[in-house]
């Protein structure tokens, strides 16, 4: 079972309200790509890549840096503080020019 299947149907229906919410308010429409640093400028966070975190270990970093399975998570929440997958941005970025 993925981590989404294990979600209650409740809690997954509260993340895409809150979704729909933001996109609304940044005026992005569900079917077009929303930057990262755009919603984290609104929200006022800090994002990260795992090279910038000075307390991983190098091999943790390559780890992180290598592996397309995970996209980001939020480490401090006061600060709001994001470490994200610069593998998937470059994905992404190279989607969306095509």
């Amino acid at each position: 079972m993925s981590l989404i299947q294990s979600l209650s149907p409740e809690f997954r229906q509260r993340c895409e309200a809150i979704a729909t919410e933001q996109r609304s308010l940044l005026r992005v429409r569900s079917f077009e790509p929303l930057a990262a640093d755009t919603l984290a400028a609104k929200l006022g966070a800090t994002l990260f890549t795992p090279d910038q975190l000075p307390n991983l270990e190098p091999e943790q970093v390559t780890l992180l840096l290598a592996n397309d399975e995970w996209s980001g998570a939020i480490i401090s929440d006061r600060p709001l503080w994001i470490v994200y997958n610069p593998m998937l941005v470059k994905l992404w970025c190279n989607f969306s020019a095509m």
